[in-house]
């Protein structure tokens, strides 16, 4: 590529915020994220199924009684949507104006 070429990348990286250290850290995988999950306003998952896993790991006896099904027979996505719906995870942007994460 041509010093022209390179300049150009450059620009549309900068102007993305690609050339940026990402705000956050996922908490199983390492990887930067600009958007994601947050568990119990501590964790941070970059992807879905790696929320699943962790889902899948906590005790859910009192909404298993609440919506009278046990979590082991919800499908994935059914055990997402409760989870979002008693408020253990949400799914977030963070912006390059926010505080980075230590």
């Amino acid at each position: 590529m041509s010093d022209y070429d390179n300049w150009l990348v450059e620009q549309e990286h900068s102007y993305r915020g690609w050339n940026k250290k990402a705000p956050r850290t996922c908490d199983i995988t390492g990887e930067g994220m600009w958007e994601g999950f947050l568990l119990h306003d501590t964790k941070y998952i970059k992807y879905e199924h790696d929320l699943v896993e962790e889902l899948r790991k906590l005790d859910w006896s009192e909404e298993e009684l609440k919506y009278d099904m046990k979590v082991s027979r919800m499908t994935d996505e059914e055990l997402v949507e409760m989870s979002y719906e008693e408020g253990v995870h949400y799914w977030t942007e963070w912006e390059i104006e926010d505080e980075f994460q230590d």
